[in-house]
């Protein structure tokens, strides 16, 4: 799968977003292997940082919707636009209304939260 080069950022005070992490490539690597099984989903990337496992989703023809912090949301819309994925980048915070986004998902995905923050998926 073609993937282009994301964009060049600076390291926000708001987390580690311009990181790409392990369990991100692991995650995409697991989309592209299963590819057929996400054209059409409706999927939800919560923290998404740069977007490498919601960008693969929108390359298998997903509809995403991707996450994170509001000063993480310019790298993370403009890898989206790098790489030609159309998706929905909004701001969300961990625990807070999920309404806002739309709901139902037919996937959640979350590749590096810490387990501190698994508590709120179930808000």
């Amino acid at each position: 799968m073609g993937m282009e080069k994301g964009a060049q950022a600076k390291f926000t005070a708001e987390g580690f977003a311009s990181t790409v992490w392990d369990s991100s490539i692991v995650v995409a690597k697991y989309f592209e292997r299963h590819a057929a099984r996400y054209k059409g989903l409706r999927c939800l990337d919560l923290s998404a940082g740069c977007g490498l496992a919601g960008i693969v989703l929108g390359k298998l023809g997903a509809h995403v919707t991707a996450t994170d912090l509001p000063g993480n949301l310019p790298l993370l819309s403009d890898n989206f636009n790098i790489n030609g994925v159309a998706a929905r980048v909004v701001q969300h915070w961990w625990g807070s209304d999920a309404a806002s986004l739309s709901p139902p998902f037919d996937l959640i995905i979350a590749c590096g939260e810490p387990p501190e923050n698994f508590t709120d998926l179930h808000s």
